[in-house]
């Protein structure tokens, strides 16, 4: 394995196919291909024009893109990606309108998703514990904002980094984020997120998701890394959920033996059932990996100049999107779309 991801590859675990042909414009962006796409969004692999440089463009262009709500969470899905600027996260380059079609733009990630990764097999348990380290630091930066991402999972974490085990995990896919506040006092949305990485709050009581979602989450990826098989694989959506209720995917985390003991109990705590006896935060969860993994692992976009960009395009973007004429979007690398 070469450590770099194809439009190929990544269009084979696309949904269906997108509704723009390579060689077709959108914006100022001429397609190249498709990757993916969902009910409502597709994601394309594009470039500017005048540019051979490759980037990931999400739009909003899809069957169900007309329902009511799609597009205000569209823009939602906007804002919080400009807002949350961390090196964990996938930066915000540009975001449009073309015609009835808002979309943005992101660099694109040339690298495997985690869910490539951990189909390889069971990952030495160093090395799922400095990627699980480099996720959590990513969700402990959006928690302060009051983010919640609510889809943590392999599939939406890019590997970037030339060195495959020293590849550093970025956050992508923001289509059903929230601020918590929103999360409680909004209207209704019922349940949203992905089994089996689903927190047992967000089956039982949508409306009560915090953070602590997010970390169960984290725990359920980081026991997939150590398996090297999906949590709860095998079973029913119903059978799944059942069991998540039960507390049975942390269970199944401690009785690990081929993990060191301090993996296993993270693990553990991260996929305990009752969000109360859960870590409370994800600064706690990075503070106990920092100790596992010994060290700092390599982290993107440290350099001035990425920090200037962000916070430029931030300012600008952010009172457009929230305006009546709002735009667009952004882009995103992505795979599970909404």
């Amino acid at each position: 394995m070469t450590g770099t991801t194809t439009v190929a590859e990544l269009r084979a675990d696309g949904i269906s196919r997108p509704r723009l042909v390579p060689g077709a414009y959108i914006g100022r962006f001429r397609i190249v291909a498709g990757v993916a796409a969902g009910p409502a969004t597709s994601v394309y692999f594009a470039h500017a024009e005048g540019s051979d440089r490759g980037i990931a463009l999400k739009a909003l262009d899809g069957p169900r893109a007309r329902r009511p709500g799609r597009l205000d969470r569209f823009r939602r899905e906007i804002r919080l990606l400009a807002a949350c600027r961390d090196p964990g996260i996938v930066p915000l380059l540009d975001a449009e309108e073309d015609g009835e079609t808002p979309f943005y733009v992101m660099p694109w990630i040339s690298g495997p998703t985690l869910d490539q990764e951990a189909r390889r097999g069971r990952m030495e348990p160093r090395r799922a514990a400095g990627i699980a380290l480099g996720i959590a630091r990513a969700l402990e930066s959006i928690h302060r904002l009051g983010v919640v991402h609510r889809d943590v999972k392999p599939s939406n974490v890019v590997l970037s980094g030339r060195d495959r085990d020293r590849a550093w995990p970025i956050l992508i896919d923001f289509g059903i984020a929230d601020r918590m506040e929103e999360i409680r006092t909004g209207p209704p949305e019922g349940i949203l997120g992905t089994i089996p990485y689903l927190s047992p709050e967000q089956i039982r009581a949508p409306w009560e998701v915090d953070g602590r979602s997010d970390l169960y989450a984290l725990g359920s990826t980081l026991y997939e890394l150590l398996t090297g098989r999906r949590p709860l694989q095998g079973h029913s959506r119903e059978s799944s959920t059942f069991r998540i209720l039960a507390g049975q995917v942390g269970r199944d985390c401690r009785s690990l033996r081929d993990a060191p003991a301090e993996i296993r109990a993270i693990c553990g705590r991260l996929l305990v059932g009752d969000a109360d006896r859960r870590y409370p935060h994800a600064a706690d969860v990075v503070a106990d990996l920092e100790r596992v993994v010994g060290g700092e692992l390599p982290v993107p976009g440290r350099g001035p100049d990425a920090v200037t960009a962000r916070r430029a395009l931030a300012s600008r973007l952010l009172p457009a999107i929230a305006g009546a004429a709002a735009g667009a979007a952004l882009s995103w690398l992505a795979y599970s779309l909404f």
